[in-house]
């Protein structure tokens, strides 16, 4: 009960403090995991014949872990600044050596972004090879002049560079301009806005607190059980050094009985 109590006076103490309406009826809806757990460990020791801390206490977890879990999500949701968290996103990389498995990922999606020769091709090279791929007719029996291959080159780094969202001057190895093209995709997919609960709030500040969430409900879980034990274990003893007893009491039922 003294557990239960300190809990709810921080919910209390939360609960005066919060301006928003979503943060609002997440501490509700805490508030009422933890009375539920309150009830559910009350109900399981009021109908059990004999004293069982193990079994009480464990009916009631599942709602006091997901009280514990929904606060701290709702607390990172809430008032942890999302804009924080673009430098923290994960980052696509090839890593230092020429036969790591990112290169092997991203060369077979692509072979025109290495050569026969295992070097990485350029950015010129990339648009010019892959203008003559789709134009083979076009180089049957001719040669390109210069002008022409000038305005295929700049067409193609124009091109990428809307993609990779910067000027490309065509020597770049065209490999690393296409996992910049990668992460700026990535980061722009996590970082659409959640119209739907704030404008400004992005998809990925959304998925965090969704993580959080089943990170702490998973963790508290597993851990339950140790702690689960030890107050039982310390139930025990407290019983064995005389500092609380266990008293038997006779209950009178109602049973319905075939004469």
């Amino acid at each position: 009960r003294i557990f239960f109590a300190i809990t709810f006076l921080g919910l209390f103490l939360q609960l005066l403090f919060t301006r928003s309406g979503e943060s609002l009826m997440i501490i509700l809806l805490a508030f009422v995991a933890l009375f539920l757990a309150g009830r559910a460990v009350q109900r399981e020791m009021r109908q059990r014949v004999k004293i069982d801390i193990w079994n009480s206490l464990r009916v009631g977890r599942y709602f006091f872990i997901f009280a514990i879990a929904l606060m701290l999500a709702g607390q990172y949701y809430f008032y942890n600044n999302p804009q924080m968290e673009s430098g923290n996103l994960p980052k696509i990389g090839l890593g230092g050596s020429r036969d790591g498995l990112m290169v092997k990922v991203i060369t077979s999606t692509d072979p025109d972004l290495i050569k026969r020769g295992g070097d990485f091709t350029t950015v010129d090279e990339f648009v010019f090879e892959k203008f003559r791929r789709d134009n083979i007719d076009f180089f049957q029996g001719r040669q390109l002049t210069e002008i022409q291959r000038t305005e295929i080159l700049e067409k193609g780094r124009e091109d990428i560079s809307k993609m990779a969202e910067r000027d490309v001057v065509g020597d770049e190895k065209m490999i690393n301009v296409f996992v910049e093209i990668l992460n700026n995709q990535l980061d722009d997919f996590l970082n659409i806005d959640a119209g739907y609960m704030d404008k400004e709030m992005p998809v990925m500040h959304l998925i965090f607190s969704l993580v959080i969430f089943l990170a702490v409900y998973g963790t508290g879980m597993v851990v339950s059980w140790f702690l689960i034990l030890a107050v039982a274990g310390i139930f025990r003893f407290l019983v064995w050094i005389k500092l609380l007893s266990v008293d038997k009491k006779a209950v009178n039922m109602e049973i319905i009985r075939i004469e």
